[in-house]
This record gives C-alpha cells, sequence and structure tokens, in this order.
C-alpha cells in the first residue's frame, strides 16, 4: 500500500511479486513436511548442499582457476577481492545460505544421543566444514554473529554441549586475537569505518537512514525513493563528501540495515509487522525445543540460534531483498511445533459442534 501511494504501479506490481515469493516459501515450509521423514529429507538435502558450497567456497580460496562456480565467473569473484563465494553469487550470499544450515546443525549434534561416537565426530567435521566456508567469506557480520547465536543455544542445551559450546566460544576468541598477528585470519576481519571503505559507507547510510526513519518514519517514502530522499540527509553523516569516503555511496546505495529499511520505506506498522515475525518465529521454536523427539528439539534449539545471527547479519546487510532465509525459519518454525507433539502454552477451547434441529 505505501509503495503505491509512493511509486508507480510497475514497481508496485514488481515488489508485490517479490513479497508473494517470500510469503509462499514460509507457506510451502509450513504446509510440505508433514512428518518426521519428510523433516530427516529435506534436512539432509540442506545439509548436502551447504557441504558442496562449503567446499566450493574452500576450493575458490585454494585456486580460483579450477574451482566450481555458481552463478559467477572468476572475474566476478576477484571484484570481492579474495572473499570466497562459493556456489552463490557473493560472499554475502554464501553467508547468508550458510546461516540457515550450520546453527541448526549445531543444535542437532548437541541435542541428539548418537549411538556411534563416530557420527557424531563425522557430523563435528561437517560444522567445521561449513564454518571455514563461512569465514572465508569474510563476512563479518555474520562471522561475529554467531557469538551470541551460541550463547542462545547454550542457553538451551545442558551438561557437556554447554561446556562444549562455551569452550568453542573461547577458542574463536583466542583464533581471532591471534589471527591478526599471524594472519590466520582475513585482514578484512579487523578493518572498520576508519581503514575500509565497506564499513565507512555502512556507517554513513546507517546514520542517513537513522535520520530518514526518525523524520518520515511514520508512513514511510516508500522502497524505491530511499536513494533520492538520502541526498536531503546527507548533512546527517559524519564529514563531507571530500574527506568521508563512506558519504559517497549516499545516494547510490540503499541503507545496510533490514530493519531499518522496513521502517523507513513503509512505516512503523511495517516495522512492528516485520519484528512480529521475528518473535513468532522465536515463540513457536522455544515451545519446539520442549519437545521430547530429539531431532526435533535440536533441529528448534539450533534454529533459535540461528534466528539471532541472521538479525545480527541482517542488521549490517539487505538481507530481507536478497534471502529467504527468514522466511523458510519461519515455515520451519510452523512445522517443528506441529511435530513438536507438545501442548501450546494457551490452548483453545474446543468449540461445540452446531446442532441442527427440524422444525
Amino acid at each position: 500500500v505505501v509503495n503505491s501511494t509512493a511509486s508507480t504501479s510497475a514497481y508496485t506490481l514488481q515488489y508485490l511479486r517479490y513479497q508473494v515469493i517470500l510469503f509462499l516459501a514460509m507457506i510451502l515450509a509450513a504446509c510440505l513436511i508433514q512428518s518426521r521423514r519428510d523433516l530427516v529429507r529435506v534436512a539432509s538435502v540442506a545439509l548436502a548442499m551447504a557441504c558442496a558450497t562449503a567446499v566450493a567456497s574452500i576450493w575458490q580460496n585454494i585456486d580460483l582457476m579450477s574451482a566450481p562456480l555458481g552463478a559467477t565467473t572468476p572475474q566476478d569473484v576477484r571484484f570481492f577481492d579474495g572473499r570466497s563465494v562459493g556456489l552463490a553469487r557473493s560472499p554475502v550470499a554464501l553467508a547468508t545460505q550458510l546461516i540457515l544450515v550450520l546453527p541448526p546443525l549445531i543444535g542437532v549434534i548437541l541435542c541428539v544421543r548418537w549411538k556411534r561416537m563416530t557420527t557424531r565426530l563425522a557430523l563435528g567435521g561437517v560444522v567445521l566444514l561449513l564454518a571455514v566456508g563461512l569465514s572465508l567469506s569474510l563476512t563479518r557480520s555474520a562471522i561475529f554473529g554467531f557469538a551470541p547465536a551460541l550463547l542462545v543455544i547454550a542457553w538451551y542445551v545442558r551438561g557437556y554441549g554447554r561446556v562444549i559450546i562455551l569452550g568453542a566460544l573461547v577458542a574463536g576468541v583466542a583464533i581471532f586475537m591471534l589471527g591478526e598477528s599471524t594472519g590466520l585470519l582475513g585482514r578484512r576481519l579487523y578493518k572498520n569505518a576508519e581503514d575500509d571503505r565497506s564499513a565507512a559507507s555502512h556507517q554513513a547510510l546507517l546514520q542517513v537512514a537513522f535520520a530518514v526513519a526518525l523524520d518520515q518514519g511514520l508512513v514511510g517514502i516508500g522502497n524505491e525513493n530511499f536513494e533520492e530522499v538520502s541526498l536531503s540527509y546527507i548533512g546527517a553523516a559524519d564529514g563531507s563528501e571530500e574527506t568521508n569516503v563512506g558519504v559517497k555511496a549516499i545516494g547510490v546505495d540503499r541503507p545496510h540495515n533490514d530493519f531499518l529499511s522496513v521502517w523507513l520505506s513503509w512505516g512503523v506498522l511495517a516495522l512492528v509487522a516485520y519484528l512480529g515475525i521475528f518473535f513468532g518465529t522465536l515463540r513457536n521454536f522455544r515451545i519446539a525445543a520442549r519437545s521430547p523427539d530429539a531431532l526435533v528439539r535440536g533441529l528448534s534449539v539450533g534454529s533459535i540460534g540461528g534466528i539471532v545471527v541472521y538479525a545480527v547479519n541482517s542488521s549490517f546487510h539487505n538481507s530481507m531483498d536478497n534471502s529467504l532465509v527468514l522466511w523458510l525459519y519461519a515455515g520451519l518454525s510452523i512445522t517443528l511445533v506441529r511435530l513438536a507433539g507438545v501442548p501450546l502454552p494457551h490452548p483453545r477451547r474446543p468449540v461445540a459442534p452446531l446442532r441442527f434441529h427440524r422444525s
């Protein structure tokens, strides 16, 4: 509705079509998985695809010319200056795809009691593979977002699982501190707005987007118009176009923050609805996390962490306009509640059947 008042009918229909696709992705994820067997099949396919893109990510870092690529070319990958893209179209897309698989896998490993230790070790190796593939994307928000995600997962697991997660966090901090001096990790992870063009543009766009949202965020300006409107708010960014390279992104790029983008594009009510998707999805996962089925419980616990890392990552990128991950998580949460076999917190009273009497 807001787009129709601020943009042409062609753009309104174009974006409406995209919104319908997002909604249908959630409905399909919620309706097509009818049993535990369906859940295992879908999870297995998702895991296999994630492993394939992680292997491609590592291969590209070793030998780009012989590495498998998706919809990109070696020339396109070189544009990202050493960042792997896997089978995705960009490093950010690679990180977003792995966000869908890696946290639920961690939850399953910690919650399921495996009959064989070799199975747990093999799945632990897969976690390491996906983590390396993610790290080679050098997408800072996704990598750093795993810290709060793991803390949330640790809240829901007990015993050795919690110890393993906390140990992994300590090891991650130690590796990050050593990586700067040893070159073990990419230099991009240690840059900020002062020495990195991408970080500087994110900061400038964030400042301008927040100013626009405060001024016109009641009903929004439409999804199409930020680049044009932002030029009138260029003074909200630190520095000037001559002294701050990040300011040059104003008028060219969209704000790299989904929450601000929703707010300034469609207003306060749209922001409330968008946040409602997150809270409703988290609520469903929390309900399903009480399931006696270890697989359902593990997927639910891990997916809670997945929503957390997605929220962190989307605070620095336009994930809503480029990914189905949030909507697939929302549909999965509905499925897991149905398969959990636990009573809902507020069950509805049964409705008495209608009775018809002959007169």
